[in-house]
């Protein structure tokens, strides 16, 4: 294989891990998306909790 063939394959296969890495990224984001829906429809009707409340149940302070 000529040194142009294997540099093209090499683009070839960047390209493709980019669209892998993208596309992981998207079904990630769809997953977190599901998450928060399934949360808000299992915790809709309790009252919200203030942030600074939140805080500081969590240690976040």
């Amino acid at each position: 294989m000529s040194e142009t063939a294997v540099l093209e394959r090499i683009e070839t296969l960047s390209r493709t891990v980019r669209q892998l890495e993208t596309r992981v990224e998207e079904l990630e984001t769809h997953e977190d998306l599901r998450d928060l829906e399934k949360a808000i429809t299992e915790n809709g009707s309790q009252p919200l909790v203030p942030w600074d409340q939140a805080k500081a149940l969590l240690d976040l302070d």
